[in-house]
Formats: C-alpha cells, sequence, structure tokens
C-alpha cells in the first residue's frame, strides 16, 4: 500500500511492516504518528526517513511564508533528529518529556547502520558543467550532458565536446538533476 500522509492517517490496518517517508516530515510529532503505523500488532517492522537538503529548504520555504517560528522550531527539532548520532527511539521518547536512558539497540543508530550518501563530487561536476555551458541552460540539458546523450540540441551546441560530456553516464538522468 502507498499514500501520501494526508491518505495515511486514516489507516487502520494493523499488520503494516514498513512506512517508508520519502521526504522529511514537518515535525518530530508527525513523524511520530506516520511511522508508528508500522508493527501496531506487535510484530516487527520498520521506519525508514529517507530525505535530503532539498526538504529542508522546501519546509523552511512553507514556514517562511506563513511567518511561522513555533513551525520552524518544531522543524530544526526534526533536522536535529534526521542528522543525530544518539538512539532515534531515545530521542522521540525524550521529545515526548518521557525520561529514559535506555538505548534500543534496534534503531540504525544503535546498530550502526546509519546511511550518508555524500553527493559533493557529483555536485562538483554538475556545477562544472553548468559553468562550462555559460550558465545558460536549465537542468534538462545540463543532465542530457552528463549523461553523455547525442540529443540533437547537445550536439547543435557542441555540448559534446565539452570536458563534461558523459562524466556522469553511470547515473540516469532523474538521478543526475537530484
Amino acid at each position: 500500500m502507498v499514500c501520501t500522509n494526508a491518505f495515511g492517517m486514516g489507516i487502520d490496518k494493523p499488520d503494516v511492516r514498513q512506512v517508508i517517508h520519502y521526504n522529511m516530515p514537518k515535525d518530530i510529532e508527525s513523524y511520530y504518528q506516520e511511522a508508528g503505523r508500522a508493527g501496531r500488532d506487535g510484530e516487527p517492522a520498520n521506519a525508514i526517513l529517507l530525505f535530503s537538503p532539498q526538504d529542508i529548504v522546501t519546509n523552511k520555504f512553507l514556514i517562511k511564508s506563513n511567518n511561522d517560528n513555533y513551525s520552524y522550531k518544531k522543524l530544526e527539532q526534526m533536522i536535529a533528529y534526521c542528522y543525530s548520532t544518539k538512539c532515534l527511539r531515545w530521542q522521540i521518547i525524550n521529545y515526548f518529556d518521557k525520561n529514559t536512558h535506555d538505548k534500543c539497540n534496534n534503531c540504525s543508530v544503535c546498530l550502526n547502520k546509519t546511511e550518508i550518501e555524500s553527493r559533493t563530487i557529483d555536485a562538483q561536476k554538475v556545477l562544472s558543467c553548468i559553468v562550462r555551458m555559460d550558465q545558460n541552460f536549465g537542468m534538462d540539458l545540463v543532465s542530457l550532458v552528463l549523461k553523455g546523450s547525442s540529443n540533437h540540441k547537445v550536439l547543435n551546441w557542441n555540448f559534446d565536446k565539452l570536458s563534461t560530456y558523459g562524466i556522469m553516464n553511470n547515473l540516469s538522468r532523474d538521478e543526475i538533476k537530484i
């Protein structure tokens, strides 16, 4: 079953085994409520949070447009949770004022299974290509150049002659755009 958080709040299914957040929720309360849909029958379940710095930018933009300092504080707490190196369960329990010192020995932090993917080199390649294209083109064309496409626009502009042409051919265009 796949759903948005708006639809997901109405799910009353006890045997959900996995909840995957594709973006960072706006606050810990939302994350707790949504992730808590998994394992309500007491059986093992997973909650996976995938996020990128763009999620932070998007959430800050939405908060700024409402001029809401309280929501901004809640977002900062969520950001801290996402980047934390402390037990994730402990953080959620303590967030709700239930002091505990116990680690869960089950979350990605306790099991040392956190995965943070650095895209620094990829970002440098993208920026290098943008500069070589004189900063006049959008990401669609930039991704075609980096992918090594023989698209007519790429060839007409002689972008196939750039040193960045095809240097990211191991990635999909969507991965390049991220």
